[in-house]
């Protein structure tokens, strides 16, 4: 508008300005410090191009404090009678039509009359203090399974949904089984006290600052009062995880759950404001939001998927790069009632100025998006990317085995709910006995060996690393039968007097756990959860939670229990490749790679390594049995070279050593995923390594073993060597596909 009218000496920047702050712009926050800058923000606005002073618009009933999320009564409800109480015993020329409202709020905002502002926003106050409160349906107050209950009483019955008939119609009731009967009685109980909470809601706090949409923005309603939505929602919700919230306002929680079909598993408040935009625009308008984008591939985002496959039109993702400095991963994200396809970019520099923000989305293109279209996106996970990645998991994408096909288990470690007591620090073990430092008593106790378990914290567990812990965890459970049972206290006292009196010193905060749950006698000592009690002590794969790369690792005896900072690996039985192979998958190049173009991005370009994120990972039909002992001879390798204390050489160190033979891998693991390709490419390399790469499980000492790896190493690092070349040419010849996951 400005470049068309900039010649003509009539243009007014504050006229512009005035017109579209009063007729376009409207606002809501809940907190009354934000509303307020906010018609601070705009008055200055309009005071910058003043060139005399002109009287400020009236902002009062177009940027307002309330509660977004909720409202009375819904959208879509009649309004017609909303001033019928108002109107009752007045003349026909003083009554309220839904026109002469619009009106007066409109009146209200462009007079600068201070008297008649006044006399308008008294009129307006006294009509909306007799706008209905109670709420038009009370049956949104019954959880999911109360409905199925009212409407299992209809069934009974076959009555019309008719609450009075719950309790004044019985004379159906008598030829109904006993069964019937009390399930009547059971609603009946339900009804009369959600009826006394759905009565009281008008007063209750959780409604307080209830925002009614239609009544505090009429100029949005058409003439027959139906609310005609927003052109354009813009926001940046608040970033809160439902825990937090239910910890505070357990009722507001709970409000959300049942409202919103976004609020599912763990949420995070931010998609709820989603939900709550795509409601309020109208049918061509657009919420465009910058929030976080972890909603699209985490667990907690499977209702907001759901939600809005069919209606996200645009993400531009800023992942590890900062934005406005800002201290958490977000996006810019755009949504539309009915969209066909998403158009996906990601940043890829740190942007620290508006001016370097508006060049960058000034130079977006459709070569530095990718589109999916919305009828391949669902309530599953969404992989996003651009580039050459979209082709490369595509490729992926074609094995349809899973690793979820392949592990039985990926369990989270023991939750005790007083780590401080339970974990041991600093310990040895003599005699039977374990000496170790108790956080909680500040000193070191001494406990029997038998009440204890090794315990690894993510910091133990490395890739590739054979595992020691100086931990414990006190476990009062006795493993029996496939069951984990809790030991009695006599049993305690009797077998483990130490460890016995160990807990009763620490009794007190034991019982005190999560607001007294674990104040029982004779079960105070149990942990606050009952998850990884029952799967450490089997063959299994360690990984830390949060990691820079696979750092995977293998429990061959199943000796250690872990913290819920690691994840436990437990395969199926009829897996028949063996855990070293599974280690080097996850500990590969194109597994990492994977995950940072399919998960969500921490501080300093760590990586959360979650059973969501790990289990779509593609996997082969077939792992041909001679790749899978090659893999695992090479792993091999590497945790015997990992566990010496002494070089194998005088001219190279073991590092540079075990790091070409995970070189290896990633070349068999490539190969695995891409083998046609690979051999168009002569860049194969499994066949050339079997002939070389021999086992060293048969040799008996470790002399033997270090001559061997060290002779094979030489061998491959000779300059006429098919593997050593191969690997070398990779990336030269394979820029569309390794050289991407290799360069990532």
């Amino acid at each position: 508008m400005y470049g068309f009218t900039q010649d003509k000496h009539t243009f007014s920047h504050a006229e512009v300005k005035r017109e579209i702050i009063q007729e376009n712009i409207f606002g809501v926050d809940i907190e009354q410090g934000a509303v307020d800058i906010a018609r601070l923000r705009f008055w200055l606005a309009l005071v910058v191009d003043e060139e005399t002073p002109q009287p400020l618009p009236n902002l009062d009933y177009k940027i307002v404090c309330g509660d977004s999320l909720l409202n009375r009564t819904s959208l879509d409800s009649p309004i017609m009678n909303v001033f019928t109480e108002y109107n009752r015993n007045k003349k026909d020329e003083d009554k309220i039509t839904l026109n002469k409202y619009q009106a007066l709020i409109h009146d209200y905002l462009n007079t600068s009359n201070h008297t008649v502002k006044d006399r308008y926003k008294t009129l307006i106050s006294e009509i909306k203090s007799y706008f209905k409160t109670e709420l038009e349906d009370k049956m949104r107050f019954y959880t999911r399974d109360e409905k199925k209950l009212i409407e299992k009483y209809f069934m009974y019955l076959n009555l019309s949904s008719n609450m009075k008939t719950l309790f004044d119609d019985k004379k159906d009731e008598n030829n109904l089984s006993p069964k019937a009967q009390k399930d009547l009685n059971k609603i009946r109980k339900v009804i009369e006290s959600k009826n006394q909470y759905a009565n009281t809601v008008k007063y209750d706090k959780l409604y307080k600052n209830a925002f009614e949409w239609r009544y505090e923005f009429p100029s949005l309603l058409d003439d027959n009062g139906d609310f005609k939505g927003f052109d354009l929602v813009i926001g940046n919700p608040p970033y809160l995880r439902i825990q937090g919230i239910r910890e505070v306002n357990p009722d507001f929680a709970d409000e959300l759950v049942e409202r919103y079909k976004s609020a599912t598993g763990s949420f995070d408040l931010y998609v709820t404001f989603v939900e709550r935009g795509l409601q309020i625009v109208n049918c061509s308008g657009i919420v465009n939001y910058i929030m976080p984008i972890k909603w699209t591939n985490s667990a907690f985002g499977k209702g907001l998927r759901e939600l809005v496959s069919n209606k996200t039109s645009q993400i531009i993702n800023f992942g590890a790069y900062q934005v406005f400095n800002a201290s958490t991963y977000t996006a810019l994200q755009w949504f539309t009632p009915n969209s066909k396809e998403l158009a996906y970019y990601e940043l890829d520099r740190n942007l620290t100025t508006n001016e370097e923000l508006g060049a960058y989305l000034n130079s977006l293109n459709d070569e530095s998006k990718a589109i999916i279209k919305s009828d391949k996106l669902d309530k599953e996970t969404w992989v996003l990317t651009v580039g050459d990645s979209v082709s490369i998991l595509n490729n992926l994408d074609l094995h349809k085995r899973r690793i979820s096909d392949i592990f039985d288990r990926i369990f989270c470690g023991l939750q005790t709910s007083k780590d401080d007591v339970y974990f041991l620090y600093e310990c040895n073990e003599k005699d039977g006995m374990v000496y170790g430092y108790s956080k909680y008593l500040e000193r070191n106790i001494c406990i029997e060996r038998g009440l204890v378990k090794p315990l690894l914290k993510g910091e133990d567990v490395h890739r590739y690393e054979h595992l020691s812990t100086d931990r414990f965890v006190v476990f009062p459970y006795k493993i029996e039968n496939g069951k984990a049972n809790l030991y009695s206290e006599k049993e305690l006292s009797e077998f483990f007097p130490n460890g016995y009196a160990y807990l009763k010193e620490c009794e007190e905060i034991l019982r005190g756990r999560e607001k007294g749950r674990f104040n029982i006698d004779g079960e105070w000592f149990q942990f606050g959860r009952k998850q990884g009690i029952l799967s450490a002590e089997f063959e299994k794969l360690v990984a830390p939670d949060i990691s820079m790369g696979g750092n995977f690792t293998y429990d061959s005896k199943g000796v250690f229990y872990q913290t819920t900072t690691v994840y436990g690996y437990l395969k199926k039985p009829e897996i028949k490749e063996g855990y070293k192979f599974w280690m080097a998958l996850f500990n590969s190049r194109l597994f990492w790679w994977y995950l940072k173009n399919t998960g969500t991005v921490l501080a300093n370009g760590f990586f959360r390594f979650k059973p969501d994120y790990v289990k779509p990972f593609p996997v082969p039909e077939i792992i041909p049995p001679y790749t899978e002992h090659l893999i695992s001879t090479l792993c091999d390798y590497i945790l015997f070279i990992k566990g010496q204390n002494t070089n194998l050489s005088d001219l190279v160190s073991n590092k540079l050593i075990f790091e070409y033979f995970e070189r290896i891998i990633d070349g068999c693991i490539y190969e695995i995923y891409f083998g046609d390709h690979m051999k168009e490419l002569n860049i194969n390399i499994i066949d050339s390594a079997i002939g070389l790469i021999k086992p060293i499980e048969g040799l008996l000492s470790n002399e033997e073993k270090r001559k061997k790896i060290l002779d094979t190493f030489i061998s491959i690092k000779k300059t006429d060597n098919e593997i050593r070349n191969r690997l070398d040419l990779l990336t030269i010849k394979s820029p569309k596909v390794l050289k991407v996951i290799i360069e990532d």
